[in-house]
């Protein structure tokens, strides 16, 4: 787990913060909390592209597409996005079930 991750945990909150190119951006960290679209493009398999607009709402969107990203761009803040909820590739934590 990160230590965003631990440090949003350990506060109790139900969104985590993370920040991408030197701007802040938040998230929820509890899938009763995703917003249906979200939900939705994650189980499609839709590009990161569109699952990301949806996590991340009108606002905190209109943000980023001002950046102007590229793909590569597009991944590094998906990675940004799982890490602030802990869910980075190859470091998740052994199931509690």
């Amino acid at each position: 787990m990160s230590e965003t991750a631990r440090k949003t945990e350990a506060e109790g909150s139900s969104t985590a913060a993370f920040e991408f190119r030197g701007e802040s951006f938040e998230i929820p960290t509890e899938y009763d909390d995703y917003p249906l679209e979200f939900i939705e493009a994650a189980q499609d398999e839709k590009p990161l592209a569109i699952q990301a607009r949806a996590l991340l709402g009108p606002e905190q969107w209109g943000r980023i597409r001002a950046m102007r990203l590229t793909g590569r761009d597009l991944e590094s803040l998906f990675l940004a996005m799982q890490d602030a909820v802990g869910l980075t590739p190859g470091n998740s934590e052994a199931s509690s079930a």
